[in-house]
């Protein structure tokens, strides 16, 4: 993680760290005071040493709601991107979407959306038309669903029409950005799991 690092000496004394305190956490910033360093000398001036984070939930948990354009932000300047992991690409249209290329797991992509109080993470596995026996594979997938964690098998219609199975993840629009990064990992992991556990019920 990238830190940006300020020092400054204030005249106030050492009983009035507080304050300062209570004014870096009120402050309307990008990144939050994560650590505070004070050396009091005789007379009270204190130094103060301050690391700011690039995200603020890193530090203050679940306080900042996410939206797909910040999200979208705050993965492309992650350190797992920074290091290859995954590519980030902002989609517009009438609705945004996030595009990421899971590049540890043969590029697959994951896309992401913002609605709400929910983060959607959805991985596409095959059209159903493909698969031979509709029945017996909605069956196999439910009966799935406990031993995967953190994401389930559904079905959706796409725009043209088409149903199409998805393995799929959720979580809240409040998370850390950590664990946005793992449920993308679990996605990821559990559809190539999905289309190496099911590829007997697709037809020839």
């Amino acid at each position: 993680m990238r830190h940006f690092v300020s020092s400054f000496v204030s005249d106030c004394r050492p009983s009035e760290c507080g304050r300062c305190v209570r004014l870096l956490r009120g402050a309307s910033l990008f990144a939050v005071a994560n650590r505070l360093t004070f050396h009091a000398r005789c007379g009270g001036a204190l130094e103060c040493t301050i690391v700011f984070l690039r995200s603020t939930q890193e530090t203050c948990g679940m306080a900042t709601q996410w939206t797909t354009s910040s999200l979208a932000e705050a993965l492309e300047a992650s350190d797992a991107a920074q290091d290859g992991a995954f590519s980030v690409e902002l989609l517009e249209g009438s609705e945004q979407a996030i595009n990421v290329t899971m590049h540890e797991y043969g590029d697959l992509p994951v896309q992401v959306t913002v609605s709400g109080e929910q983060i959607f993470a959805v991985a596409t596995l095959w059209a159903a038309d493909q698969v031979s026996d509709r029945a017996k594979f909605n069956e196999a997938a439910l009966f799935s669903g406990p031993i995967s964690p953190l994401t389930s098998i559904g079905l959706i219609r796409s725009d043209n029409g088409q149903d199409v199975y998805i393995c799929y993840g959720q979580l809240s629009s409040r998370s850390l950005l950590t664990s946005v990064e793992e449920e993308l990992n679990a996605v990821a992991e559990n559809a190539i799991d999905a289309a190496e556990s099911f590829q007997d019920f697709l037809a020839a």
